[in-house]
């Protein structure tokens, strides 16, 4: 009996650990070779701030490639180069898009190596607006996945539980 509930123990406090032991490796998920976008829906002529991560020292680049009807921003066209400081301080740029309708294409070069890449959609600024307004804020983590591993230790605990008790009412 005490055997049983010495590994019950080592058991629970394993299981307990092993998520500790994983959130104490510093930044998670890592911030390296990370592109971001403030909006995937902008307005012709309206402007994007682009965040470039990766190990500090590294050259950031921006790369935008568009497509659209404007020949005279058709084509590809590559940022200056910003030297990213600190690990957790990304590069920043912005961008302006072009004036005609369509998608652009935003690649992250870290050291000159593509690393990421995002696209963007150029809609007229009543779409740009709309799809703002429709955007829900995000105010807290998703907690689905924790909420079943809860339920499922929990069904868990009050089976061992049970058998346990029949199996002493049986003795």
């Amino acid at each position: 009996m005490i055997r049983r509930s010495l590994a019950t123990c080592a058991l629970t406090a394993t299981l307990v650990a092993t998520p500790a032991a994983a959130m104490a490796s510093g930044s998670y998920p890592p911030s390296e070779d990370a592109l971001t976008v403030t909006s995937q829906q902008v307005a012709p002529g309206g402007t994007v701030q682009v965040s470039v991560g990766g190990p500090a020292g590294s050259e950031a680049q921006v790369q935008v490639t568009s497509s659209g009807e404007d020949a005279s921003i058709a084509g590809t066209v590559t940022s200056a180069v910003k030297v990213i400081e600190a690990d957790t301080t990304p590069a920043q740029f912005t961008v302006t898009v072009p004036t005609a309708s369509g998608t652009i294409g935003v690649t992250a070069l870290l050291d000159g190596i593509a690393v990421d890449t995002a696209t963007i959609t150029v809609v007229t600024e009543a779409a740009a607006q709309q799809a703002e307004d429709d955007a829900l804020s995000l105010t807290g983590p998703e907690v689905a996945g924790i909420a079943v591993a809860a339920v499922a230790l929990l069904g868990g605990g009050a089976a061992i539980a049970i058998v346990a008790r029949r199996r002493r009412e049986d003795d």
